[in-house]
Formats: structure tokens, sequence, C-alpha cells
């Protein structure tokens, strides 16, 4: 998967945004301009975790937690409302 120039740009668009608005929010809180880029860092890194915990999830067909497998229909069923 190679994605087009417009796909790139906007990548870099979205990262430059996220990383200024990071920015402005240390600066007003009187954080370090490095927490701006550790606040980027970390949201990527809690999306990465989210989408990975997803997949493994779906592939396993259930979650596997100390050593017990919990399938997906068990859990839909017993899920409250």
């Amino acid at each position: 998967f190679h994605p087009s120039s417009s796909v790139q740009l906007t990548f870099l668009v979205y990262l430059a945004l996220m990383y200024g608005i990071a920015l402005i929010a240390s600066h007003k809180m009187k954080y370090s301009p490095f927490s701006a880029y550790l606040i980027s860092v970390t949201a990527w890194m809690l999306c990465f975790a989210f989408v990975r915990s997803t997949f493994i999830t779906l592939k396993n067909k259930g979650i596997n937690w100390r050593g017990t497998h919990y399938p997906l229909d068990l859990l839909k069923k017993h899920m409250i409302h």
C-alpha cells in the first residue's frame, strides 16, 4: 500500500495540527514544550493499543485473561444494556 501524495499531505497537516494544539495547551498550562511532543506520541501509542487489542480479540474470537479464554459469544450473551 502506497498512499497518494494527497493522503500523505493530509496526514502531515494532521500531525502538524495535533502537535500545534498540544504545544498551545502546554504553553497555557505552563509546561515544557517537550511535553507537547510527548502528548502527541502518547496519543498515537494509545490509538495503536486500541487497534492492536481489537485485532487480537477478533483474531482469537475472544479475550484471554489470566490464562482463561472468554469467547466473544459468551461475552455478548452476558452484556448488560
